[in-house]
């Protein structure tokens, strides 16, 4: 799973996402992998208003990434931010780990690179 999905997904408890404590899950990776990602611009550009970028930069501090992402989206870009951008969401895979949501504890484990959204029957 690569950052860029990490950052589109939420916990799926119905209470979470009515108390808004859904996003951003906590990524607990047991292994990360740098992979080699074909660089594409038009890409970038188009998926960078659907970051949502606080979220970005607390995951790579919390990963201990070196990195110069923003806190909201940036007015002015170039091609190093883009390329940047490209390496974090893109080529930062979480092979094996979990995600815990913050506000209600649920675990969404994370194998051979495949996060597991279902919640148990019994789950809200």
């Amino acid at each position: 799973m690569n950052l860029l999905v990490h950052n589109l997904v939420q916990c799926r408890r119905k209470s979470c996402l009515e108390n808004n404590t859904a996003f951003p899950l906590l990524l607990q990776p047991e292994k990360l992998e740098t992979r080699s990602v074909e660089y594409s611009e038009d890409f970038i550009t188009n998926i960078l208003p659907k970051i949502e970028w606080e979220g970005l930069a607390r995951t790579l501090d919390s990963l201990k990434v070196e990195h110069t992402v923003p806190s909201s989206i940036p007015t002015e870009t170039n091609t190093q931010f883009f390329h940047e951008m490209h390496s974090h969401l893109l080529e930062k895979e979480v092979v094996e780990g979990r995600m815990v949501c913050s506000g209600c504890q649920q675990v969404y484990p994370i194998r051979e690179g495949i996060p597991n959204m279902l919640l148990a029957e019994d789950t809200e």
